[in-house]
């Protein structure tokens, strides 16, 4: 069963605006920038699909996320989503994957869907991971976040801070990284080198 965070996509919004105040949209704004004119992204663990928001008007985008409550309430706003557990669904060949604050869900197996997303991609990957993160402030954040922020599967409460990040994106291929506020964006442009 889903935590309080990821109880309804209002909820989630009001939460999100709590942890990253004015960078709650201009952090997806940034991200927005990275994807072209006329591109189909896949926006995995979509969350309240507001990515879409910024995007240019004439990308096709589809969002993926396991909550179908949050992807009912996007079909009603208009917005193409897919309730699929990331890890095990199979995902539509787009030009750019998307994954924006998702990563740690995944651990251990975080590499098992980067590899997937690479794979997936015709021509960009973009994972935009926070690695200032409340639950390492103490225990208690830690047990709070572990219980208010689970989405509903068998998941990971360990987070990235900057140094395990870095190290991660580093070892994986990633062309070019950026700071965007308390998150690191990883930029994987896809080629016919790093597919096989």
């Amino acid at each position: 069963m889903p935590g309080l965070i990821y109880s309804h996509p209002l909820i989630y919004q009001l939460f999100m605006r709590l942890i990253y105040g004015k960078e709650y949209d201009t952090r997806l704004k940034t991200i927005a920038d990275l994807i072209e004119p006329g591109w189909s992204v896949l926006d995995i663990c979509c969350g309240d699909c507001r990515l879409k928001k910024f995007m240019e008007p004439n990308c096709e985008y589809l969002g993926l996320d396991v909550n179908p409550r949050f992807v009912e309430w996007a079909k009603k706003s208009g917005i193409n989503a897919k309730s699929a557990d990331a890890r095990t669904s199979s995902w539509p060949t787009v030009d750019c994957v998307v994954l924006i604050a998702s990563l740690y869900h995944f651990i251990p197996k975080h590499s098992e869907i980067i590899l997937k997303a690479v794979a997936t991609a015709k021509k960009r990957v973009i994972l935009s991971e926070p690695v200032d993160n409340l639950s390492q402030k103490s225990r208690m954040l830690s047990w709070l976040s572990s219980h208010l922020a689970d989405p509903g599967t068998t998941w990971s409460n360990e987070r990235f801070d900057k140094k395990k990040l870095l190290s991660f994106l580093q070892g994986s291929g990633c062309d070019k990284i950026l700071q965007n506020g308390r998150e690191i964006i990883g930029i994987f442009d896809v080629t016919p080198q790093n597919v096989t």
